[in-house]
């Protein structure tokens, strides 16, 4: 019921409109960007950091939601070669219908089938429960050895090791 694919520059008024619909990303320390131009940038940062996607609802074709892919270097967490975080969010009033259980499952199934990744991470408030229901639904479990790994307090680690 979803696509995912990579923003592109061509996508920076799009990315503007989309994160002011997603209020969770101010819990997730992202600041909101100035404009197209700021989106634009931030575009080909997170590209080159690993993978920035759009998550599309089918039949449909405007993003509802965002993932991000951080390897080695530019994650939140001290990563090896062969592990990723992997971020995600939805606009508000596309929460609950599982869009973010489709697109976190479909960029999971792709990192590991691209045998590039072992090994999967996401951070998420404690308190955020619907999230820690996505990640668990995925297969994600409570990283007890990672939390080391994490820079904020009251945040939680969840991994996924590749079967």
């Amino acid at each position: 019921n979803i696509i995912i694919r990579p923003w592109t520059e061509q996508d920076s008024e799009c990315l503007y409109g989309l994160l002011k619909e997603i209020k969770s990303l101010s819990a997730a320390q992202w600041e909101m960007p100035s404009g197209a131009e700021d989106c634009r940038r931030i575009i080909k940062i997170l590209a080159e950091c690993g993978g920035f996607y759009a998550v599309i609802p089918k039949p449909a074709d405007r993003p509802i939601g965002i993932i991000t892919v951080m390897s080695a270097g530019n994650s939140t967490l001290t990563l090896n070669h062969d592990e990723a975080e992997i971020g995600y969010a939805v606009a508000d009033k596309f929460c609950g219908i599982g869009y973010a259980t489709g697109a976190l499952l479909l960029i999971s199934e792709r990192l590991f089938k691209s045998r590039a990744f072992k090994k999967l991470y996401c951070v998420c408030k404690a308190e955020n429960k619907a999230s820690r229901h996505i990640l668990e639904k995925c297969g994600f479990a409570l990283s007890e050895e990672a939390v080391s790994r994490v820079k904020s307090k009251n945040m939680l680690v969840y991994s996924r090791a590749l079967r």
